[in-house]
C-alpha cells in the first residue's frame, strides 16, 4: 500500500549556499525572492568534497545543461538564473514571498 506523500515547498529568502541548494533540490517546489542572492553547490570552489548525494540529487533535480556548472564547478547563480538551472521554479519580490509559497502548498 502507498503512503499518502505531502508535498514540500521552500521559500528561500536569501542565499542558499551549500546545504541550503541540498534543500532547495530536495523541495517539490521552490519560491525565491528577487534579490542580491546566491543559490549554488560551493563546496568545490572552497575544497571541499561535495559528498554522493549532492551530484546525485543535483543530477536528478537541475537542468541537465547547468549539470557541470553547477555539481562540479560549484557556479553560483542568481535567483533569475537559478530558474534555469531548476534550484528554483520561481522567483517574487519578498514581500509576496511568503503568501505566494502559501498559495503554492494550498494549490498542492
Amino acid at each position: 500500500m502507498m503512503e499518502k506523500r505531502t508535498p514540500i515547498v521552500v521559500a528561500c529568502t536569501g542565499h542558499a549556499i551549500a546545504q541550503g541548494a541540498a534543500y532547495l533540490m530536495s523541495a517539490d517546489v521552490r519560491v525565491g525572492a528577487a534579490g542580491d542572492f546566491r543559490m549554488g553547490l560551493k563546496e568545490t570552489q572552497i575544497d571541499m568534497v561535495l559528498r554522493r548525494f549532492g551530484p546525485t540529487l543535483a543530477k536528478a533535480r537541475l537542468n541537465r545543461r547547468f549539470w557541470m556548472r553547477a555539481a562540479v564547478l560549484g557556479e553560483v547563480f542568481d535567483p533569475e538564473t537559478a530558474i534555469a538551472v531548476e534550484y528554483l521554479d520561481s522567483v517574487v519580490s519578498p514581500e509576496a514571498l511568503l503568501e505566494t509559497a502559501m498559495e503554492k502548498a494550498a494549490q498542492l
